[in-house]
């Protein structure tokens, strides 16, 4: 199976307004693309924007676990893939969260 959302990274555009000047945010791809956009009657939270935005580190993140902890035909995987996993599975975390890397 194909990836078939927008690869990341992603991020949010919160200076934004339509014709009649009611704000707006966009959420972008890595080139500037809207793949969202944003617009109520009251802001989105923080929180809800990092966890939007950390969304294809996420998936990514899942998906190294995934490999790292399916068992093979040897019958174990290599502990480096496994810590390889967990820090990005950790950077996904702290994006989501809004921390720095």
């Amino acid at each position: 199976m194909s990836d078939k959302f927008t690869p990341g990274p992603w991020k949010w555009d919160d200076d934004l307004c339509d014709r009649q000047w009611h704000p707006l945010s966009a959420l972008e791809d890595s080139e500037g693309r809207s793949i969202l956009i944003h617009y109520a009657q009251w802001p989105m939270r923080r929180a809800d924007a990092q966890l939007i935005a950390a969304a294809p580190q996420l998936y990514e993140a899942l998906r190294q676990l995934e490999r790292a902890f399916a068992v093979g035909a040897e019958g174990y995987r290599a502990v480096a893939d496994r810590g390889r996993a967990l820090r990005a599975a950790r950077a996904a975390l702290r994006a989501a969260r809004g921390e720095e890397a």
